[in-house]
């Protein structure tokens, strides 16, 4: 178990160094990337050893590729528990879905490294997955830091009988399934807000986004086994998770959009350009 505990200690390591740095959201991003850290080393070491070699394990006996799938799978499951801990209340609103988002993409990816190494792993992978889903569906917005709204905007969200939370410093605002979430500086800095709150408060798209959201990374696993082990899997899954990312998010963005009355489109028009000019060089996304 020499590269599990190498690579968690360098992933998480760093994870946690960058968190000081820059921030939570960063720190449980590069927490997710411990799985890799493991993999690469684990694969190393196995190319070392030849002959038909077995090591015991509370598991069972595996050869040292099959091991490095499992320590592998290991990694993503301590690197799940620490992200679990520091994610509670972590997350402001504006940084909520990118990072919720690509957390499922990084799982699913720790899992198809996983099951490149060892098929077999694919289906405690899979199960995994899918409890760490049933976990989310029962408090989907564990990971954010925000507080109920107050006034004006918990009166338009009470009116389409949704709950409300907001924060002091974003500008983001979205709905996952009967909450709306709106940072605290977009009633204070645009002058439209209640308009957008008003857009944004009737699309019933929530459910389906958060199910494609989950399915779609999916892809990654099935991927891995075909693949098979080697450090061109990893480099190849990593490659592919960037345009998973940002595919999810511009079929989040339309599915939303499309989903809204035509007299909506030109307050999200001007919103969108609102918030892009105060955001450049950051990493949320807006609906526009």
């Amino acid at each position: 178990m020499i590269a599990l505990a190498l690579g968690v200690i360098v992933g998480l390591g760093l994870a946690f160094l960058l968190g000081k740095v820059k921030g939570r959201s960063y720190e449980l991003t590069m927490a997710l990337y411990t799985p890799l850290f493991v993999y690469i080393i684990a694969d190393g070491l196995s190319m070392n050893v030849s002959g038909n070699i077995f090591v015991s394990t509370p598991f069972g006996d595996f050869q040292p590729g099959e091991l490095a799938g499992v320590q592998t799978f290991l990694a993503l499951i301590l690197t799940i528990i620490y992200a679990g801990f520091r994610g509670k209340r972590a997350l402001t609103v504006d940084e909520f879905p990118s990072v919720s988002l690509l957390t499922w993409i990084l799982i699913a990816f720790g899992i198809g490294l996983a099951a490149s190494e060892s098929q077999v792993l694919l289906i405690p992978g899979l199960a995994l997955y899918i409890l760490l889903g049933a976990l989310s569906r029962r408090n989907p917005l564990g990971w954010l830091r925000a507080t109920p709204c107050q006034g004006e905007l918990a009166d338009i969200a009470g009116s389409r009988g949704l709950s409300c939370l907001t924060d002091e410093d974003g500008l983001t605002i979205y709905r996952v399934e009967n909450t709306l979430v709106v940072g605290g500086r977009l009633p204070r800095e645009f002058s439209r807000w209640k308009d957008v709150v008003e857009c944004m408060a009737d699309p019933g798209t929530g459910r389906t986004l958060r199910v494609i959201s989950y399915l779609v990374p999916l892809a990654l696993p099935f991927i891995g086994v075909l693949m098979g082990p080697g450090v061109l899997t990893a480099l190849v899954l990593a490659v592919l998770a960037v345009p998973l990312y940002f595919g999810l998010l511009i079929i989040s963005v339309r599915k939303t959009r499309s989903a809204m009355e035509r007299e909506c489109e030109e307050v999200i028009d001007e919103y969108a350009k609102f918030v892009r000019e105060r955001k450049r060089g950051k990493r949320e996304f807006v609906i526009g």
